[in-house]
């Protein structure tokens, strides 16, 4: 087996403390930057992100489906859009993955006000769950599928 370093493979150096490696840097960068990392943020040229906004492929649909095969699971994970919650909450981001937060932060934020640090922390939690159930019922989907090992 060959081994080939990241950074050899993408052609991009990590970063940030070697925070992001293997992620699009511009964007996981931007989420996943602490304060102590601002100034080498704006070196790079890269925004930081405060707050992240997530919808899923309709992963669940697929799982409940008996007809469906690991070719249909293949095509409805979502990788992109855990990457990024995931990337959010370890930046300490506002992470809204319920259409029912979207409204409500949006309009607490249209007044020009910061979010509560506990509302952010809840919805961090929130958006962990979310996840976390997204996760788990692909890989329940996938040993139902295959059987036992």
């Amino acid at each position: 087996m060959h081994v080939v370093e990241t950074s050899e493979f993408t052609g991009i150096k990590p970063v940030l403390e070697h925070r992001v490696a293997t992620l699009c840097p511009e964007l996981h960068g931007g989420l996943l930057a602490e304060q102590r990392h601002l100034e080498e943020l704006a070196k790079l040229g890269w925004p930081e992100i405060n707050l992240v906004a997530v919808t899923f492929y309709p992963l669940l649909d697929v799982v409940r489906d008996p007809t469906k095969t690991t070719r249909d699971i293949n095509a409805a994970v979502d990788i992109g859009g855990p990457a990024l919650i995931r990337s959010a909450c370890k930046g300490g981001r506002i992470v809204l993955t319920q259409e029912e937060h979207f409204r409500r932060v949006a309009q607490e934020l249209s007044d020009d006000s910061e979010l509560d640090p506990a509302t952010t922390e809840w919805l961090q939690a929130v958006a962990a769950a979310t996840v976390a159930q997204y996760t788990a019922s692909e890989a329940l989907f996938r040993i139902k599928k295959i059987g036992p090992f």
